[in-house]
């Protein structure tokens, strides 16, 4: 008698190689994502560029700068891309043409209101920019506004991203922009009004305005009231230690869970450390 149950799974292992083969071939020849033409053309100019064409590059350059132009104001990655071709020019050392790029991403931004994600974050990267040349008054100038923004923002109801949002790239990295890191997408700024503020207060601080701290204070205090770590870091920031420490230790003792309790802790040994207080 033939030993049936063998033959059929060698006849199945046989089979099973050219279906392998035909669904492999199927998924190679489905067509891959295209690309955004603005994606293409950042690349270029840095492909360009790190080959040095860089006629070929001013070209592509100036290229992305058209296209960015034309993306819709609703588009997700909006804010994104204007930081992108913003970037190209900074690098090469055109400025004042990167600071008009992200002035007219700002006009634009505008016309879809005050506390639209891509108005903040273009606030806040004209802040970054005028703050990278020592220019801290022109700096505060948009940063003041962006943290007004992001305040109301974070005050309104929240509105439920558009489903293509979810699909696109995070926004909440850091560009390098020079030599130096730079814009700070919307993702980093809007619903963290505390931190902006936190931000603004050393701001003054540099420029010698204590009572526009003493200001800022009372805003954090009451954006804080749900962000303990928040107030601490401010605290921390202002060289009032012994408060920070406090809210700290609270925060290490009563925790929202194991991980909160963990990084309270290390946050209160930095700051002892900072202190050279080595044995707390």
């Amino acid at each position: 008698m033939r030993n049936w149950t063998g033959c059929s799974g060698v006849y199945t292992n046989m089979l099973r190689i050219p279906l392998f083969l035909v669904c492999s071939l199927a998924a190679l020849a489905q067509p891959s994502p295209r690309q955004d033409p603005l994606d293409t053309t950042i690349q270029a100019v840095w492909q360009a560029r790190n080959n040095g064409r860089f006629e070929e590059a001013a070209a592509a350059r100036d290229q992305a700068r058209a296209l960015l132009q034309r993306v819709p104001m609703d588009s997700p990655r909006f804010a994104g891309w204007a930081q992108q071709v913003a970037q190209i020019y900074q690098n090469s050392s055109m400025n004042a043409q990167a600071r008009a790029i992200l002035q007219e991403a700002l006009t634009r931004a505008g016309t879809m209101g005050d506390t639209q994600p891509s108005r903040i974050a273009m606030l806040n990267a004209l802040g970054d920019s005028w703050q990278q040349d020592g220019n801290l008054l022109k700096s505060v100038g948009y940063l003041e506004q962006a943290a007004a923004a992001q305040a109301a923002a974070q005050a309104a109801p929240p509105i439920a991203a558009p489903p293509a949002a979810a699909a696109q790239p995070a926004m909440g990295h850091v560009i390098a922009f020079g030599s130096r890191a730079t814009f700070r997408g919307s993702g980093f700024y809007v619903g963290s009004a505390i931190y902006a503020y936190i931000r603004l207060a050393g701001l003054y601080r540099q420029l010698g305005r204590p009572d526009a701290v003493a200001a800022i204070a009372l805003k954090v205090r009451t954006l804080a009231s749900n962000d303990q770590t928040a107030l601490a870091q401010f605290y921390e920031q202002a060289g009032q230690l012994e408060d920070a420490a406090a809210i700290y230790r609270k925060l290490a003792e009563q925790p929202a869970d194991p991980q909160a309790g963990m990084s309270a802790w290390q946050s209160l040994a930095n700051l002892y450390a900072r202190q050279e207080h080595y044995t707390d």
